[in-house]
Formats: structure tokens, sequence, C-alpha cells
């Protein structure tokens, strides 16, 4: 049974991390077979996409809620036979009616059957789709049909971290880039306490805006329109106050704090760090492996 307040998910850097970081990154660029590709920057991690220009942080909402519903119950069995959620389960993970559930459900499905991944390490290259057919909601339950490659890969991954339940439950209409900075703050948490590190509870804005889909790179088109607090700086903010479960406040360079209304240059906010402690009981799933450098 999967905690009251928290849910387990597999989770390493190279794919969920990745996906999460690079796939909702909109981009013309393609490959030869004139697909978007989206990718990290050593190309550990690549995104192929047929019918979109990126990934909603919506359509990856939906899929940490499987891919966490996978982890309760179990990944082999979905090696013969199809995973099932029903519409109840769904509307209880994301605290939305019915009504408005279906037609999310359905855009989820349609872009989770896009994706096709390449993961690159050292010895090899592993290509795979995640849903082998074209998913379906009958008789009031989600129906999807994983790839065998996709399982394989899946149930190496020997990491697992504890996903708040707050975290299905942000509203992407209002706070974009919300997903994301808790999904860095989970992992960064995560990775850090497993290693001992002080660090754990405090992480860089630069970093932490690699995870904000819709907040733009400051550029000298940028900084000739003087968007600087209304495109990045008010977005930040508003987005990470979004995140109910933390309380957070900046720190400079030298660990004193900084209020939000004195930031006046990107070259400031740049170097600015985020200090930041939970505030729902959050605890980390210790690692047994010494070996973090894939988590």
């Amino acid at each position: 049974m999967q905690n009251e307040h928290f849910y387990k998910l597999r989770q390493n850097q190279v794919f969920n991390d990745n996906l999460i970081c690079y796939g909702t990154r909109k981009t013309n660029e393609k490959n030869v077979d004139n697909e978007i590709i989206l990718h990290s920057p050593n190309k550990e991690f690549l995104l192929m996409l047929s019918e979109n220009n990126c990934v909603k942080s919506s359509n990856l909402i939906f899929l940490t809620m499987v891919l966490s519903k996978m982890t309760e119950k179990g990944i082999k069995r979905y090696y013969d036979e199809e995973f099932t959620m029903t519409l109840k389960e769904y509307t209880n993970y994301r605290q939305i009616s019915a009504n408005k559930a279906r037609d999310k459900i359905k855009e989820d499905l349609k872009v989770l059957f896009d994706m096709c991944i390449r993961i690159n390490t050292k010895n090899s290259q592993t290509d795979f789709r995640i849903i082998s057919v074209k998913s379906v909601i009958k008789n009031n339950t989600i129906k999807i049909w994983f790839t065998k490659k996709f399982l394989d890969y899946y149930s190496s991954i020997q990491y697992f971290m504890n996903l708040p339940k707050e975290l299905f439950r942000i509203d992407v209409r209002y706070h974009p880039n919300t997903f994301g900075m808790l999904w860095k703050l989970l992992y960064h948490y995560n990775i850090n306490e497993n290693k001992g590190n002080k660090s754990s509870d405090c992480l860089s804005v630069i970093k932490l805006l690699e995870y904000c889909p819709t907040i733009p790179h400051y550029d000298d088109k940028l900084k000739a329109q003087g968007g600087l607090n209304q495109r990045i700086i008010q977005p930040f903010i508003r987005d990470l106050n979004a995140i109910d479960i933390i309380d957070w406040y900046f720190l400079d360079e030298q660990n004193n704090i900084v209020a939000k209304d004195c930031i006046k240059t990107y070259a400031d906010f740049e170097l600015l760090k985020i200090k930041f402690k939970w505030t729902n009981g959050y605890m980390v799933e210790k690692s047994k492996n010494k070996d973090l450098s894939l988590m």
C-alpha cells in the first residue's frame, strides 16, 4: 500500500529527471526522420516526437502518476496485462472533477503514445516507446499497454523516491512552472540526503530555472524589452509560492537572506539560492545502494 501522504516512484536522472527538465522546452530542432528532438546537453537523453513540439507539464504529471501506481503494484504483472486506473482513482490523485478529467486524459495518452526515448550510456544505447498501442478510456477505466522495452528499462531502475500527493494536484494553467520546480526540489533533496550532504535544503536559482518551461532565457532581446521582473522574477516567485508544502527564502552568495523586492538585475538574481523547508513531514526514501551516481 502507498503511504497516505506519499507515493513511491522508481526514478533516476537519466530518465525521469532529464524528461522533466528538457522534455518541456519547446523546440524546432528535428532529426533526419523529421521528428522534433529534445535532449540533454550531452545527448545522454533524447526525446523524439512526431506530433508535438514538446511535452507539457500536465502530460508529465499524468505519466508520473501512472509510474507511481505501477511502482506500487509491481512492474512484472504489466508484461502480461494492461495497466488500468479507474476514473475515480485518477480524480482522487488530481483532485479534479470527472467531467474535466476525460479530455485531459485523452490528451495525455495521445502525447505518451507519441513519445520515443533514447538513452545513451558509455557502453550502450537503448531506444524505446513507452506505450505500444493507443490507449483508451473504457467503462470509466483508463487502459494502457506498455512496451516490453520500456518495462525492461524501467524495472532496471533501483532507486526510489517518495512523492507528496501535492505534486499531482498542481494546476498548470495558473502555475505552469510549479510541477518542474517541486520535482527538482524533491530530486535534489533526496539525492543529497542519501549522500549525507548538508546542502539538501538549498538549491541555486539558476538550476531551478532549468525546470521552468515558461520562463524565458534572459537574452539581449528580453533585456531591451525590460522584461526581467515581469517575465522572469515574478513568475518564478509566483510558481514557487504555489508549492504549499515548503517555506522558502532567497539567500545570496554569503548566505544572507535577500528580500524578494530587492532583486534589481538578472546578474543578482542568477547568483541567488533557494533555502527551503518541508512543512508536510516529508521523508526521504533511503537508498540501500551505495552508488548514487545514477540516481
